[in-house]
């Protein structure tokens, strides 16, 4: 457990940097960013509800975690 934070501990470091220098004042920049977020966003809900569904009888308990993060309340 404590080389997994490790890891993430160097990874968030190097994330902060990227985007400590990223040029969000530049307009061309800025509306691709937010076109990869809408893209982004767009897709995550099937990316999860397809990941969902890839979990056979055995795991029923990540796939409800995996659905219950679906938009809508009380799917199951």
């Amino acid at each position: 457990m404590e080389n997994l934070k490790k890891i993430l501990t160097i990874s968030l470091k190097k994330l902060e940097k990227i985007t400590d220098n990223f040029p969000i004042e530049d307009k061309d920049i800025y509306a691709l960013w937010l076109a990869q977020t809408y893209y982004f966003v767009c897709h995550s809900t099937r990316l999860l509800a397809h990941g969902a569904a890839l979990f056979d009888f055995d795991h029923n308990t990540y796939h409800y975690r995996y659905a219950d993060r679906l938009p809508g309340k009380n799917l199951f």
